[in-house]
């Protein structure tokens, strides 16, 4: 966002090694080309400029917002939201949700998407989500993608009891989403026992199903 601003020749330093998602974030945007890789411990460096973060994490900017929209989604026509998503915790390493493959079959049997975020490349994860309607999922990561999904998404977010985050409830509200959320009990682990006739009838009743 802020390249414009700086000189036509600026590089862009990053890390030596890149995950996979994050090399494909940085060719979408068109600006690989133009990044640096840094196996050095000190870089003397004439010239320096430094873009800072636009907010505190878990209080969205709506500015950051609407740049992440703009530049993943550019160019594609704006696809129908038709899409129900379950964001599955089921192969995760830490916190995987109790109960879930029977929360995950009642929801298959009423049109919903169980998906694995963590088996999807970036650009899949952009473009299923820009499809969403509604979006289901126990707290976690996998969440971030609800800022490709459409104003007026709806959104249930379900949490460990002794393991609550506001910060999806935070981006919901930048990006113009019906946020709600379910709290379960859970172990030590916090790991969420998932009541699947609790989650389907708060569906149910706000006519997500």
């Amino acid at each position: 966002a802020c390249l414009p601003f700086f000189p036509a020749d600026t590089q862009i330093l990053v890390p030596a090694s890149l995950a996979q998602f994050q090399i494909d974030s940085l060719k979408l945007l068109g600006v690989w080309e133009r990044c640096r890789p840094t196996p050095e411990r000190h870089l003397l460096i004439s010239d320096y400029y430094h873009a800072s973060q636009t907010s505190m994490c878990g209080c969205y900017n709506p500015y950051a917002v609407e740049f992440l929209q703009k530049s993943f989604l550019r160019g594609a026509p704006s696809p129908a939201a038709d899409k129900k998503i379950y964001i599955s915790r089921g192969k995760a390493k830490y916190r995987p949700s109790l109960n879930e493959p029977a929360l995950e079959q009642l929801l298959t049997g009423s049109g919903w998407d169980i998906v694995h975020a963590e088996e999807l490349t970036f650009a899949e994860q952009t473009q299923l989500f820009s499809r969403a309607a509604a979006v289901c999922a126990p707290h976690g990561a996998g969440c971030t993608n609800i800022v490709f999904a459409p104003a007026g998404c709806k959104v249930l977010e379900l949490f460990a009891d002794n393991f609550l985050n506001g910060c999806y409830e935070a981006l919901s509200a930048s990006a113009g989403h019906d946020h709600r959320h379910l709290i379960f009990p859970a172990d030590r682990h916090n790991r969420a026992n998932l009541d699947p006739l609790t989650v389907t009838d708060t569906l149910r009743t706000a006519g997500w199903l």
